[in-house]
């Protein structure tokens, strides 16, 4: 599983109903500066990040034009996907897993999530993002909530 401390994203940021070539474009140009940052820098990690999957209650919904753009995304130079908020689903996870041929990014509560199961399930790289600040916020309400009047 890959780990990494620091890092910058670009999702796809796109209102409204996007095509797969809107994606296509946005992606082509962004893996052109990706390389000519690897090339200049050494080596840089393109994590290719939908939210397909974040704006629907119904995954099933979006699971195919959420892969057709992750396999894009990886045509294009990602080295990783991210399709966020398919954390707690195991079988959107290995379908994602199977359906593409890089690391899969997944979100990780550090409390709630087991790092093992992602690892059965296939997924090679973790993400705490939001979840790792609200899992501090809520120890820290237990810790002071002594101090309540």
């Amino acid at each position: 599983m890959i780990v990494g401390v620091a890092g910058g994203e670009r999702g796809e940021d796109l209102a409204g109903d996007v095509t797969l070539q809107a994606a296509d474009d946005l992606w082509f140009g962004q893996a052109f500066r990706g390389a000519a940052l690897r090339v200049l820098a050494g080596s840089v990690w393109i994590n290719g990040r939908t939210d397909l999957f974040l704006h629907t209650e119904d995954a099933a919904s979006v699971a195919d034009e959420a892969i057709a753009r992750m396999q894009a995304l990886v045509e294009a130079g990602a080295n990783s996907v991210y399709p966020v908020r398919i954390q707690d689903d195991d079988e959107l996870i290995t379908t994602v897993v199977r359906s593409v041929s890089v690391p899969v990014n997944c979100t990780a509560h550090p409390v709630r999530h087991d790092l093992a199961r992602f690892a059965r399930l296939g997924v090679g790289r973790i993400t705490y993002g939001p979840l790792l600040q609200a899992a501090l916020t809520d120890a820290m309400k237990d810790m002071v909530s002594g101090w309540r009047d």
